[in-house]
Protein backbone atom coordinates (compact mmCIF):
# COMPACT_ATOMS: atom_id res chain seq x y z
CA UNK A 1 0.00 0.00 0.00
CA UNK A 2 2.76 2.37 0.48
CA UNK A 3 4.51 1.57 -2.57
CA UNK A 4 0.69 2.30 -4.45
CA UNK A 5 0.50 5.93 -2.26
CA UNK A 6 4.01 6.82 -2.95
CA UNK A 7 3.38 6.18 -7.10
CA UNK A 8 -0.06 8.24 -6.52
CA UNK A 9 1.63 11.12 -5.12
CA UNK A 10 5.58 11.25 -7.05
CA UNK A 11 5.57 15.01 -5.86
CA UNK A 12 5.91 14.25 -2.23
CA UNK A 13 4.59 16.49 0.53
CA UNK A 14 3.54 20.35 -0.51
CA UNK A 15 6.30 22.86 -0.31
CA UNK A 16 6.22 25.07 2.98
CA UNK A 17 4.56 28.41 2.39
CA UNK A 18 7.80 29.83 2.81
CA UNK A 19 8.92 28.31 0.13
CA UNK A 20 6.19 28.64 -2.85
CA UNK A 21 6.60 32.55 -1.59
CA UNK A 22 10.01 32.38 -2.90
CA UNK A 23 9.55 30.75 -5.57
CA UNK A 24 6.35 32.66 -6.91
CA UNK A 25 8.55 35.92 -6.36
CA UNK A 26 11.69 34.83 -8.16
CA UNK A 27 9.86 33.66 -11.03
CA UNK A 28 8.01 37.24 -10.88
CA UNK A 29 11.49 38.62 -10.63
CA UNK A 30 12.58 36.65 -14.01
CA UNK A 31 9.00 37.52 -16.19
CA UNK A 32 10.14 41.46 -15.05
CA UNK A 33 14.05 41.00 -16.35
CA UNK A 34 12.99 39.17 -19.21
CA UNK A 35 10.28 41.36 -20.68
CA UNK A 36 12.48 44.36 -19.87
CA UNK A 37 15.26 42.25 -21.87
CA UNK A 38 12.95 41.86 -24.62
CA UNK A 39 11.41 45.53 -25.20
CA UNK A 40 14.98 46.70 -24.90
CA UNK A 41 16.03 44.02 -28.02
CA UNK A 42 13.17 45.69 -29.62
CA UNK A 43 14.12 49.12 -28.98
CA UNK A 44 17.73 48.21 -29.56
CA UNK A 45 16.83 46.85 -33.35
CA UNK A 46 14.24 49.58 -33.92
CA UNK A 47 17.03 52.04 -33.24
CA UNK A 48 19.52 50.21 -34.82
CA UNK A 49 17.09 49.77 -38.22
CA UNK A 50 16.19 53.63 -38.25
CA UNK A 51 19.75 54.65 -37.67
CA UNK A 52 20.38 53.07 -41.03
CA UNK A 53 17.66 54.45 -42.45
CA UNK A 54 18.52 57.89 -41.73
CA UNK A 55 22.37 57.11 -42.47
CA UNK A 56 21.75 56.58 -46.09
CA UNK A 57 19.03 59.02 -46.96
CA UNK A 58 21.13 61.47 -45.47
CA UNK A 59 21.49 64.45 -48.51
CA UNK A 60 22.09 68.39 -48.19
CA UNK A 61 22.35 69.76 -51.22
CA UNK A 62 25.25 72.78 -51.45
CA UNK A 63 23.55 76.64 -51.99
CA UNK A 64 24.94 79.05 -54.72
CA UNK A 65 28.35 79.67 -54.14
CA UNK A 66 29.63 76.33 -51.97
CA UNK A 67 32.37 76.37 -55.93
CA UNK A 68 34.36 79.02 -56.63
CA UNK A 69 32.62 80.92 -59.67
CA UNK A 70 36.22 82.32 -60.81
CA UNK A 71 37.05 78.70 -61.67
CA UNK A 72 34.84 76.85 -64.52
CA UNK A 73 32.14 79.03 -64.41
CA UNK A 74 31.53 77.62 -60.52
CA UNK A 75 30.79 74.49 -62.04
CA UNK A 76 32.90 71.13 -62.24
CA UNK A 77 32.95 68.07 -63.88
CA UNK A 78 32.05 64.66 -61.83
CA UNK A 79 33.75 62.04 -62.11
CA UNK A 80 30.65 60.35 -61.60
CA UNK A 81 27.09 60.36 -62.57
CA UNK A 82 25.11 58.37 -60.59
CA UNK A 83 22.17 56.24 -61.05
CA UNK A 84 19.36 58.15 -58.14
CA UNK A 85 17.22 56.66 -55.66
CA UNK A 86 13.26 56.84 -56.01
CA UNK A 87 13.37 58.06 -52.39
CA UNK A 88 16.06 60.99 -52.57
CA UNK A 89 14.37 64.25 -50.64
CA UNK A 90 13.16 67.15 -52.30
CA UNK A 91 15.48 70.48 -52.32
CA UNK A 92 14.11 72.44 -50.22
CA UNK A 93 16.12 75.51 -50.62
CA UNK A 94 17.83 77.19 -53.97
CA UNK A 95 20.09 74.58 -55.24
CA UNK A 96 23.18 76.56 -56.74
CA UNK A 97 24.21 76.07 -60.33
CA UNK A 98 23.28 72.34 -61.71
CA UNK A 99 25.24 70.32 -63.97
CA UNK A 100 22.92 67.64 -65.12
CA UNK A 101 19.32 66.64 -64.64
CA UNK A 102 17.90 63.37 -64.60
CA UNK A 103 14.04 62.24 -64.99
CA UNK A 104 13.55 59.79 -62.30
CA UNK A 105 10.54 58.24 -60.55
CA UNK A 106 9.97 59.94 -57.58
CA UNK A 107 8.99 57.88 -54.69
CA UNK A 108 6.21 57.94 -52.37
CA UNK A 109 4.07 56.28 -49.37
CA UNK A 110 1.14 55.74 -52.16
CA UNK A 111 2.94 55.28 -55.12
CA UNK A 112 5.54 56.89 -57.70
CA UNK A 113 5.29 59.63 -59.90
CA UNK A 114 7.49 61.46 -62.43
CA UNK A 115 10.16 63.82 -60.93
CA UNK A 116 13.06 65.16 -62.07
CA UNK A 117 16.85 64.64 -59.94
CA UNK A 118 19.09 68.03 -60.17
CA UNK A 119 22.65 67.65 -59.56
CA UNK A 120 24.47 70.25 -58.11
CA UNK A 121 27.81 71.83 -58.96
CA UNK A 122 29.01 70.34 -55.86
CA UNK A 123 27.77 66.63 -56.52
CA UNK A 124 24.70 66.44 -54.58
CA UNK A 125 21.11 64.61 -55.69
CA UNK A 126 17.76 66.44 -55.08
CA UNK A 127 14.28 66.34 -56.83
CA UNK A 128 13.53 69.17 -57.79
CA UNK A 129 10.25 71.31 -57.38
CA UNK A 130 9.26 71.98 -60.94
CA UNK A 131 6.44 74.28 -60.39
CA UNK A 132 3.42 72.75 -63.18
CA UNK A 133 5.53 70.50 -64.72
CA UNK A 134 3.64 68.78 -67.92
CA UNK A 135 4.26 65.35 -65.89
CA UNK A 136 4.41 62.43 -69.01
CA UNK A 137 6.86 65.41 -70.78
CA UNK A 138 9.45 65.89 -68.06
CA UNK A 139 12.02 67.29 -71.46
CA UNK A 140 14.54 70.12 -69.47
CA UNK A 141 16.86 72.03 -70.71
CA UNK A 142 20.21 73.84 -68.91
CA UNK A 143 21.58 77.20 -69.89
CA UNK A 144 25.33 76.61 -70.62
CA UNK A 145 26.59 78.02 -66.93
CA UNK A 146 23.52 75.61 -65.34
CA UNK A 147 22.13 78.73 -63.62
CA UNK A 148 18.66 78.36 -65.94
CA UNK A 149 16.29 75.61 -65.98
CA UNK A 150 13.29 75.29 -68.48
CA UNK A 151 10.44 72.79 -68.21
CA UNK A 152 7.20 72.36 -70.22
CA UNK A 153 4.25 73.15 -67.86
CA UNK A 154 0.13 72.42 -67.83
CA UNK A 155 -2.31 74.05 -66.60
CA UNK A 156 -2.34 77.55 -68.46
CA UNK A 157 -5.47 78.68 -70.21
CA UNK A 158 -6.34 77.44 -73.19
CA UNK A 159 -9.21 78.82 -75.52
CA UNK A 160 -10.93 75.20 -76.67
CA UNK A 161 -11.56 71.65 -75.16
CA UNK A 162 -8.48 70.19 -73.89
CA UNK A 163 -6.34 67.63 -76.10
CA UNK A 164 -7.15 64.31 -75.21
CA UNK A 165 -4.16 62.54 -72.72
CA UNK A 166 -4.28 59.37 -74.39
CA UNK A 167 -3.08 61.84 -77.73
CA UNK A 168 -0.96 63.78 -76.06
CA UNK A 169 0.91 61.89 -73.62
CA UNK A 170 0.76 64.01 -71.13
CA UNK A 171 -1.91 64.09 -68.10
CA UNK A 172 -3.12 67.82 -68.74
CA UNK A 173 -2.57 69.71 -71.80
CA UNK A 174 1.05 71.14 -72.27
CA UNK A 175 0.29 75.61 -72.44
CA UNK A 176 3.56 76.88 -71.66
CA UNK A 177 6.67 76.89 -70.15
CA UNK A 178 8.69 77.75 -67.15
CA UNK A 179 12.22 78.42 -66.27
CA UNK A 180 13.94 78.28 -62.96
CA UNK A 181 16.70 80.47 -61.43
CA UNK A 182 18.78 77.91 -59.59
CA UNK A 183 20.70 80.31 -58.07
CA UNK A 184 17.81 81.89 -56.06
CA UNK A 185 14.83 79.52 -56.87
CA UNK A 186 12.85 82.51 -58.55
CA UNK A 187 10.81 80.39 -61.49
CA UNK A 188 9.34 82.75 -64.43
CA UNK A 189 5.85 81.33 -66.29
CA UNK A 190 5.59 81.82 -70.32
CA UNK A 191 2.29 80.76 -71.43
CA UNK A 192 1.78 79.94 -75.20
CA UNK A 193 -1.97 80.46 -76.52
CA UNK A 194 -3.75 77.41 -78.12
CA UNK A 195 -7.35 76.10 -78.62
CA UNK A 196 -6.24 72.30 -77.35
CA UNK A 197 -3.01 72.11 -76.21
CA UNK A 198 0.67 71.76 -77.54
CA UNK A 199 2.73 69.06 -78.65
CA UNK A 200 6.36 70.35 -77.36
CA UNK A 201 9.82 69.58 -79.61
CA UNK A 202 12.47 71.69 -79.12
CA UNK A 203 13.99 73.48 -76.04
CA UNK A 204 18.21 74.46 -75.62
CA UNK A 205 19.35 77.77 -74.21
CA UNK A 206 22.06 80.13 -76.28
CA UNK A 207 23.76 82.18 -73.66
CA UNK A 208 20.37 83.87 -71.68
CA UNK A 209 17.93 83.03 -73.89
CA UNK A 210 15.42 80.24 -74.33
CA UNK A 211 14.53 78.89 -78.06
CA UNK A 212 11.82 76.31 -77.81
CA UNK A 213 9.33 75.10 -80.68
CA UNK A 214 5.90 73.29 -80.88
CA UNK A 215 3.08 71.81 -82.59
CA UNK A 216 -0.34 72.96 -81.58
CA UNK A 217 -2.90 70.44 -81.68
CA UNK A 218 -6.00 71.21 -83.96
CA UNK A 219 -8.62 68.54 -82.78
CA UNK A 220 -9.44 67.48 -79.47
CA UNK A 221 -7.99 64.07 -80.68
CA UNK A 222 -8.12 60.29 -79.26
CA UNK A 223 -5.85 57.28 -78.02
CA UNK A 224 -5.90 56.75 -82.11
CA UNK A 225 -3.88 60.24 -82.43
CA UNK A 226 -4.87 63.55 -83.02
CA UNK A 227 -3.91 66.48 -85.84
CA UNK A 228 -1.55 69.64 -85.07
CA UNK A 229 -0.62 72.81 -87.20
CA UNK A 230 2.76 73.41 -88.19
CA UNK A 231 5.44 73.88 -85.99
CA UNK A 232 6.49 77.21 -84.72
CA UNK A 233 9.59 78.02 -82.71
CA UNK A 234 10.36 81.30 -80.65
CA UNK A 235 13.09 82.62 -78.25
CA UNK A 236 12.60 84.18 -74.99
CA UNK A 237 15.46 86.62 -73.33
CA UNK A 238 16.04 85.83 -69.73
CA UNK A 239 17.95 88.86 -69.29
CA UNK A 240 15.19 91.64 -70.67
CA UNK A 241 12.12 89.36 -70.51
CA UNK A 242 11.74 90.25 -74.41
CA UNK A 243 10.28 87.14 -76.81
CA UNK A 244 9.87 86.92 -80.44
CA UNK A 245 8.04 84.19 -82.37
CA UNK A 246 9.88 83.04 -85.55
CA UNK A 247 6.39 81.38 -87.04
CA UNK A 248 5.93 79.52 -90.14
CA UNK A 249 7.41 81.85 -92.72
CA UNK A 250 10.80 81.67 -91.23
CA UNK A 251 11.90 78.69 -92.27
CA UNK A 252 13.25 76.29 -91.39
CA UNK A 253 10.99 76.96 -88.07
CA UNK A 254 11.49 73.25 -87.78
CA UNK A 255 14.42 72.85 -85.85
CA UNK A 256 14.94 68.99 -84.38
CA UNK A 257 17.65 68.56 -81.97
CA UNK A 258 18.17 72.23 -81.40
CA UNK A 259 20.27 72.20 -78.02
CA UNK A 260 23.33 73.53 -78.76
CA UNK A 261 24.79 76.93 -78.17
CA UNK A 262 28.31 79.11 -78.62
CA UNK A 263 28.51 82.98 -77.50
CA UNK A 264 24.93 83.25 -77.92
CA UNK A 265 23.81 81.51 -81.12
CA UNK A 266 21.77 78.45 -81.53
CA UNK A 267 22.78 75.87 -83.23
CA UNK A 268 20.36 72.77 -85.07
CA UNK A 269 20.56 69.98 -87.46
CA UNK A 270 17.45 70.17 -90.12
CA UNK A 271 17.95 67.32 -92.89
CA UNK A 272 21.19 67.79 -94.47
CA UNK A 273 21.54 71.69 -93.00
CA UNK A 274 23.20 73.27 -90.13
CA UNK A 275 20.65 75.83 -88.87
CA UNK A 276 22.74 78.28 -86.99
CA UNK A 277 20.29 80.90 -85.58
CA UNK A 278 22.87 84.27 -84.19
CA UNK A 279 19.77 85.54 -82.22
CA UNK A 280 16.18 86.18 -82.49
CA UNK A 281 14.77 86.83 -86.27
CA UNK A 282 18.56 86.17 -87.72
CA UNK A 283 19.78 82.77 -89.20
CA UNK A 284 22.12 81.43 -91.48
CA UNK A 285 21.77 77.85 -93.29
CA UNK A 286 24.32 75.76 -94.48
CA UNK A 287 24.08 72.87 -96.31
CA UNK A 288 26.06 69.37 -96.70
CA UNK A 289 26.00 66.10 -98.32
CA UNK A 290 25.02 63.91 -95.25
CA UNK A 291 21.83 63.46 -93.63
CA UNK A 292 22.13 64.85 -89.99
CA UNK A 293 19.78 64.56 -86.86
CA UNK A 294 19.92 64.58 -83.51
CA UNK A 295 22.07 67.83 -81.64
CA UNK A 296 24.59 69.76 -82.78
CA UNK A 297 26.99 71.45 -80.73
CA UNK A 298 29.47 74.38 -81.83
CA UNK A 299 33.23 75.19 -81.12
CA UNK A 300 33.39 78.27 -78.59
CA UNK A 301 35.87 79.80 -81.09
CA UNK A 302 34.83 78.16 -83.93
CA UNK A 303 32.43 77.14 -86.71
CA UNK A 304 32.90 73.45 -86.21
CA UNK A 305 29.50 71.53 -85.50
CA UNK A 306 29.62 67.89 -83.85
CA UNK A 307 26.37 66.33 -84.33
CA UNK A 308 25.48 62.94 -85.48
CA UNK A 309 24.41 61.60 -89.08
CA UNK A 310 23.23 58.75 -91.01
CA UNK A 311 26.13 56.51 -91.98
CA UNK A 312 26.76 56.22 -95.91
CA UNK A 313 24.57 52.91 -97.80
CA UNK A 314 21.70 52.13 -99.97
CA UNK A 315 18.09 52.00 -98.17
CA UNK A 316 16.44 53.97 -95.77
CA UNK A 317 18.17 56.03 -93.28
CA UNK A 318 15.99 54.42 -90.40
CA UNK A 319 17.62 51.72 -90.89
CA UNK A 320 21.37 52.20 -91.14
CA UNK A 321 23.83 52.99 -88.13
CA UNK A 322 24.71 56.68 -87.15
CA UNK A 323 28.06 57.93 -86.57
CA UNK A 324 29.61 61.55 -84.87
CA UNK A 325 30.55 63.51 -87.77
CA UNK A 326 32.16 66.95 -87.97
CA UNK A 327 30.92 69.48 -89.80
CA UNK A 328 32.66 72.69 -90.93
CA UNK A 329 31.62 75.90 -93.36
CA UNK A 330 33.47 74.99 -96.78
CA UNK A 331 32.06 78.50 -98.38
CA UNK A 332 29.12 79.55 -100.47
CA UNK A 333 26.74 78.27 -97.86
CA UNK A 334 28.08 74.92 -98.05
CA UNK A 335 29.23 72.02 -95.61
CA UNK A 336 32.11 69.92 -95.18
CA UNK A 337 31.23 66.92 -93.10
CA UNK A 338 33.59 64.03 -92.20
CA UNK A 339 33.13 61.36 -89.63
CA UNK A 340 35.24 61.51 -86.00
CA UNK A 341 36.57 57.94 -85.56
CA UNK A 342 37.37 57.02 -82.20
CA UNK A 343 39.61 53.55 -81.50
CA UNK A 344 37.98 51.46 -79.72
CA UNK A 345 34.86 52.37 -80.11
CA UNK A 346 31.81 51.80 -82.68
CA UNK A 347 30.59 54.48 -84.34
CA UNK A 348 26.58 53.47 -83.64
CA UNK A 349 27.62 53.75 -79.70
CA UNK A 350 28.76 57.03 -79.72
CA UNK A 351 26.54 60.31 -79.50
CA UNK A 352 28.08 64.14 -79.11
CA UNK A 353 27.31 65.88 -76.02
CA UNK A 354 29.59 69.26 -76.09
CA UNK A 355 32.94 70.23 -76.55
CA UNK A 356 35.47 70.05 -74.18
CA UNK A 357 38.05 72.84 -75.73
CA UNK A 358 38.56 74.01 -78.82
CA UNK A 359 39.89 70.92 -80.44
CA UNK A 360 38.25 68.05 -78.33
CA UNK A 361 34.63 66.97 -78.09
CA UNK A 362 33.00 64.62 -75.41
CA UNK A 363 31.24 61.68 -76.60
CA UNK A 364 28.97 59.56 -74.80
CA UNK A 365 29.55 55.69 -75.28
CA UNK A 366 26.66 54.04 -74.62
CA UNK A 367 26.27 51.09 -73.40
CA UNK A 368 25.25 49.59 -70.48
CA UNK A 369 26.75 52.46 -68.79
CA UNK A 370 27.77 55.07 -70.45
CA UNK A 371 31.79 56.72 -70.90
CA UNK A 372 32.08 60.16 -71.39
CA UNK A 373 35.43 60.41 -73.59
CA UNK A 374 37.31 63.91 -75.14
CA UNK A 375 38.71 63.18 -78.52
CA UNK A 376 41.20 65.00 -79.91
CA UNK A 377 39.11 66.41 -83.25
CA UNK A 378 42.89 65.98 -84.99
CA UNK A 379 43.86 62.70 -83.97
CA UNK A 380 41.17 61.03 -82.75
CA UNK A 381 42.73 60.22 -79.66
CA UNK A 382 40.07 59.93 -76.53
CA UNK A 383 40.71 60.11 -72.99
CA UNK A 384 37.42 59.07 -70.82
CA UNK A 385 36.96 62.40 -68.49
CA UNK A 386 33.39 60.99 -67.11
CA UNK A 387 31.27 58.14 -66.56
CA UNK A 388 27.31 57.79 -65.86
CA UNK A 389 25.69 54.65 -63.98
CA UNK A 390 23.39 54.47 -66.42
CA UNK A 391 22.53 54.89 -70.36
CA UNK A 392 22.19 58.77 -70.82
CA UNK A 393 20.44 58.90 -74.05
CA UNK A 394 17.69 57.03 -73.07
CA UNK A 395 17.23 58.37 -69.61
CA UNK A 396 16.71 61.47 -71.10
CA UNK A 397 19.80 63.34 -69.27
CA UNK A 398 19.81 67.31 -69.79
CA UNK A 399 23.70 68.71 -69.16
CA UNK A 400 25.04 72.19 -68.63
CA UNK A 401 27.23 72.34 -71.44
CA UNK A 402 29.68 74.32 -69.29
CA UNK A 403 30.59 71.22 -67.24
CA UNK A 404 32.26 69.55 -70.24
CA UNK A 405 34.92 72.78 -70.11
CA UNK A 406 34.86 72.73 -66.31
CA UNK A 407 37.51 70.90 -64.17
CA UNK A 408 36.96 67.24 -63.01
CA UNK A 409 35.91 66.16 -59.56
CA UNK A 410 36.14 63.59 -57.54
CA UNK A 411 32.29 62.72 -56.05
CA UNK A 412 30.46 60.42 -53.66
CA UNK A 413 27.94 58.47 -54.06
CA UNK A 414 24.26 60.37 -53.48
CA UNK A 415 22.27 59.08 -50.59
CA UNK A 416 20.52 55.59 -51.27
CA UNK A 417 17.40 55.76 -49.07
CA UNK A 418 15.61 52.38 -48.03
CA UNK A 419 12.03 52.43 -49.20
CA UNK A 420 10.45 53.79 -45.41
CA UNK A 421 7.43 51.29 -46.55
CA UNK A 422 9.98 48.21 -45.97
CA UNK A 423 11.55 49.80 -43.24
CA UNK A 424 7.93 50.31 -41.38
CA UNK A 425 7.15 46.76 -42.48
CA UNK A 426 10.40 45.73 -40.82
CA UNK A 427 9.63 47.53 -37.64
CA UNK A 428 6.55 46.22 -37.27
CA UNK A 429 7.98 42.40 -37.86
CA UNK A 430 10.73 43.27 -35.06
CA UNK A 431 7.97 44.34 -32.30
CA UNK A 432 5.57 41.05 -33.56
CA UNK A 433 8.81 38.79 -33.58
CA UNK A 434 9.83 40.47 -29.88
CA UNK A 435 6.33 39.97 -28.35
CA UNK A 436 5.74 36.49 -29.46
CA UNK A 437 9.52 35.53 -27.96
CA UNK A 438 8.46 37.09 -24.50
CA UNK A 439 5.08 35.77 -24.57
CA UNK A 440 6.52 32.15 -25.58
CA UNK A 441 8.94 32.06 -22.74
CA UNK A 442 5.75 33.23 -20.24
CA UNK A 443 4.10 29.92 -21.52
CA UNK A 444 6.48 27.39 -21.44
CA UNK A 445 8.48 28.50 -18.27
CA UNK A 446 6.62 27.95 -15.04
CA UNK A 447 7.60 28.78 -11.31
Amino acid sequence: MSLLADRADPSGPPPAPDELWARGAAYRRRRRAVGAAGVAAVLVLLAALGGLAWDRGRAEVQPAGAVDAGVGGGLRLPDTFFTPNDWLPAAEASTGPLVATVPWSDAGWLGSRPGLVGVSATGEYAFLPLVDAAHGDLTTALSADGRWLAWWTSGGAITGAPVDPAASGTDAPVTGLAVMDTTTGEVQRREVVSEHGLQPEGLAWAGDTLWWSTFAFTDVGSAAGSTSSFLRAAAWDLSNGTSISLGVADRPAYVPGMGAADSGSLVATGGRRVVRFPGPGAREVLRGDRQLLGAAFASSEGRTVVTTAYARGTGRFADRPTEPVLATPAGDGRLTVRPLRVEGYAPETLTPVGWRDATHVVLAASDLETAFVSVDVATGEAEVVSRAELQVASAQVSFAQGVWSAPERDVVAPPDPFDPRAVAALGVVVVLLGAAGVGLWRRRVRP
